[in-house]
Order: C-alpha cells, then structure tokens, then sequence
C-alpha cells in the first residue's frame, strides 16, 4: 500500500502485509528484514512474532506520521479486521516510505545470509489511494509475488488475506520468448524485437511484456513495456543515451519467465579538440546570507525607479 491519504503532505497510513505461511512462530526482525528499492533495509525496533498461518500489517513510518493514532489508521481502511497495535500491527521506520510514480520491489530477506525469501514488485500503474496491491504465492521454483490481476483497483483490507492469495496461480502454457540478440552495436538508438509464444495461457489476464536494461556499473533495472507490433512479435528501444559502457544487461520478461542477455558496445574514445571551449565545473546555488541586504533591497520598493536616457 504505497499510496494513501495525507497528512502534512506525505502518505499517513502507507503499510505492508505480511502472512506467515508456516505452522510455526516466525520471528521477524531477529530472523527477517524487509529490503526496499534494492537499498533500502527496514528493521522493527525489536523483534515481532507473526503466529502460524496467521498476517501481521507493517505500518510505515516516514518522518511525519510518527505521533498519528492507530485508530485513525483502522478508520482510514474501515479495517473489518480486529486490528491491534503490538498485536498483529506494528510500526516500522521506512525512511521516506514507499514511491508512488516509478517502479518499485519489497523484498523479506534472511538475517542469517541476506538470501531472499520473498520479493514483491509493482509499477506506477497499480497504485491508486488506499486502494491495496494484492499478491498471491509464487510460482513454482520462484521467490516472486504474482500480481492480482485487482491488484490497486480494490479498497485496501490490512489484517485480511484471501484463500486466493494462499494458493497459486494456474499455470496453464508458460510463454516462449524467442530473440536474437546482436553481438556489437554502435551508440545508437537500440531496437529490441522478440518473439513471445503463448502469451495467453487461457486461463491468467493476459500480462504485459517487459524489456529491463542497465549498464554493469549500475545498480538497477529500467523497465519498459515492449508493444505488439502484430501477432507474437514484440517491440521496444533502447534509447542511445543508456549505451554509455562497453556492455549493456537486458532482460525480456513475462510474469516469472524471464530472458537475459547483453551486448557489447562500442563506445566512441574521448578526443579532447571535440570538447566544449569553456566548462561550468562548479556553481553554488545556496550561500550564507550577509545580514541587512535582503531588508535593503526589499526598501527599494519606496522608491520610484527614473530610467536614465544613454
């Protein structure tokens, strides 16, 4: 939940959903952290027991929402479920919580490792306020989250899983992304064209295909959706301006199905008679002020200004 109503200009109510899927307590904070943006490492402030087979609401914090009351929390969901704080609600520091215009992912990684156990992503497209992002089990083999296909469209229910949540998803025929990557290119924009089979299994919505792209120095993915340029053939650029190392990282994706590949490129050598005449290599926008000269200028507005004639 990355987007709810306000208070003082930042979301209020922002949380995350947890279900311990075992037949034991689960201890988290001692034995589980959350992992956010791929840099972020959010701890409670103690360890928090999550009962088998039972959820717990992480409700962030982010600098601003520190002295707001639970029960304006449940009021703000109209929570049917019986929501207590330091029972199955606890508060968690989130730094500045979770974004709601780009692309994010929340991973539960172990303490003992920092191995991920589960990893939750979503686009801007899914976040509407108080409207809950929704997952269900990963796919077999897999640590990922699958969307709700009403994943954002339906008011948010912190405390309550569905049985659909609980179970996976049927698997019906795994797409086939079939493409030919080149071995070199120039600086220049990138066209990236695949082939992608069964894309409509006949039982799942049918998803979006993704193209993910970055540099080795780089520490994250920019995702794309690549379009349908007739039957299975699918599309997308690169623009020139991500080539800028001798090696680009892509991936096509569709729901867990995941191609990766990479690139070569020639990046032009730096020839120094190209570069600029002049450099602007340092300015500073915010100084300390020197006292009695903003008062001085504010008392120009006595005065009346008579242009003089060159």
């Amino acid at each position: 939940m990355p987007d709810t109503d306000n208070v003082s200009g930042s979301d209020a109510y922002e949380y995350v959903e947890v279900y311990n899927n075992t037949d034991k307590t689960i201890q988290f904070g001692q034995d589980y952290y959350f992992y956010y943006n791929n840099k972020d490492k959010w701890t409670p402030a103690s360890s928090i027991s999550i009962p088998a087979r039972s959820p717990i609401v992480f409700w962030i914090m982010n600098g601003v929402n520190e002295t707001i009351d639970e029960r304006d929390f449940i009021r703000n969901f109209n929570a049917a479920a019986d929501l207590v704080e330091g029972v199955n609600l606890f508060r968690i520091n989130g730094n500045g919580g979770m974004a709601n215009t780009a692309s994010r992912n929340i991973q539960i990684r172990s303490v003992v490792d920092n191995s991920v156990i589960v990893s939750a992503s979503y686009d801007k497209e899914h976040v509407s306020v108080n409207k809950g992002i929704e997952y269900q089990l990963p796919d077999t083999n897999s640590t990922d989250m699958v969307l709700l296909p009403t994943a954002g469209k339906n008011p948010a229910t912190p405390g309550i899983v569905q049985d659909e949540q609980l179970t996976q998803r049927s698997q019906g025929t795994l797409p086939e992304i079939i493409h030919s990557p080149v071995g070199t290119v120039n600086v220049k924009d990138l066209e990236i064209l695949a082939i992608v089979k069964n894309l409509n299994d006949g039982v799942n919505p049918i998803p979006e295909v993704q193209l993910l792209y970055k540099t080795p120095a780089q520490a994250r993915y920019t995702m794309i959706t690549m379009s349908n340029s007739g039957g299975e053939q699918y599309r997308a650029t690169i623009p020139a301006v991500a080539l800028v190392e001798s090696k680009l990282d892509y991936k096509i994706r569709v729901r867990s199905t995941v191609e990766s590949y990479s690139v070569n490129v020639n990046t032009p050598e730096f020839n120094a008679d190209q570069a600029p005449q002049l450099l602007v290599t340092e300015l500073v926008p915010n100084s300390t002020n020197v006292p009695g000269l903003l008062p001085m200028l504010m008392n120009l507005s006595k005065y009346i200004i008579i242009p003089i004639n060159q």
